[in-house]
């Protein structure tokens, strides 16, 4: 996968070079740097499925850099839209600029996509089903952003459609554009990945608080609510003080109550216990696919191996 990678990022860099121009090339090469430094499944998912139907030729390095121009774009957005990843290129200028060039790579990601394939009812395909997943992210980002989440159910109605929709669109867009079908077993353990792959992300912001706004903005993702489970049943918070709670966070002796509370509970397994159950349900769908073991281990080893 590495050289899939380095081809992948060649695209991307040609797109922003070709298409953009002066300082909103700069920034979006940074941008860019940027992500490409904490690492990227998302494009490297296209170009894995692709092969792994069958697919041949250079122009899926296309489709996977459409992909990571869809992921980044989009991160800029919910970072902006929640004031969180301060120490993010994006986040350090003008918001409307980094807004502008946000917009600039959504667009750059459509006209990729548009190039991926020299077979146009494949590449109307693709297009079409581009468009359905990302509104679902969109959809399920405003469930986020207006913190809707109450329970397990609502919080998993907003990560299949924010989180798992856009895995399910990068794995499912190489199938399309190997094979001009669509295949189901794909997006089932697609949505497992990006179930798994949000509750691990969000159970990493909870504990790291001070490095993320979830806790000090009042979000309910489900480790805060599973923690604030935790505090009520120890008679520390009740229900009427959640609103409050970015207030006491910042302040002794709740502080270091919830740290001890947090260390003394049973949160991080039952989070444990979670994710390994995605990453079994996601492996028992690839499994179905009857595939050689040589796209078993990569698969795990790139794209599943944190979830368990």
């Amino acid at each position: 996968m590495e050289i899939e990678l380095v081809r992948m990022k060649e695209e991307l860099y040609a797109l922003i070079d070709d298409f953009f121009t002066d300082s909103i090339r700069l920034y979006a090469r940074r941008f860019l740097d940027d992500k490409l430094e904490e690492g990227t499944h998302f494009g490297l998912l296209t170009i894995f499925h692709y092969r792994m139907f069958g697919g041949e030729g250079e122009l899926i390095y296309k489709a996977g850099a459409a992909m990571e121009l869809f992921m980044l774009s989009y991160d800029i957005f919910d970072d902006v839209q929640d004031q969180d990843a301060s120490h993010k290129s994006w986040m350090q200028i003008p918001q409307p600029l980094a807004i502008n060039v946000a917009i600039g790579l959504l667009n750059l990601g459509h006209y990729a996509l548009q190039s991926s394939s020299t077979d146009l009812e494949r590449v109307r395909l693709v297009a079409n089903l581009a468009h359905r997943h990302l509104l679902a992210a969109v959809n399920g980002q405003t469930i986020d952003l207006m913190n809707s989440v109450v329970d397990m159910e609502s919080y998993m109605n907003m990560i299949e459609q924010k989180s798992a929709s856009m895995l399910i669109m990068a794995c499912t867009t190489g199938v399309l554009l190997a094979t001009g079908e669509y295949n189901t077993t794909v997006e089932t353990y697609a949505r497992e990945m990006g179930f798994g792959a949000q509750l691990f992300n969000d159970y990493r912001n909870m504990i790291r608080w001070e490095h993320s706004s979830d806790i000090a903005s009042g979000r309910r993702t489900l480790p805060i609510l599973i923690l604030l489970d935790e505090l009520h049943k120890a008679e520390y918070l009740s229900e009427a003080q959640f609103n409050k709670l970015p207030e006491y966070i910042s302040s002794e002796p709740f502080r270091s109550e919830i740290i001890r509370l947090f260390e003394n509970a049973d949160v991080e397994m039952y989070i444990d216990v979670l994710l390994r159950t995605h990453y079994f349900q996601c492996m028992e769908h690839f499994d179905s696919l009857s595939l050689p073991d040589s796209s078993r281990t990569l698969f795990i080893n790139y794209f599943v191996n944190g979830l368990k």
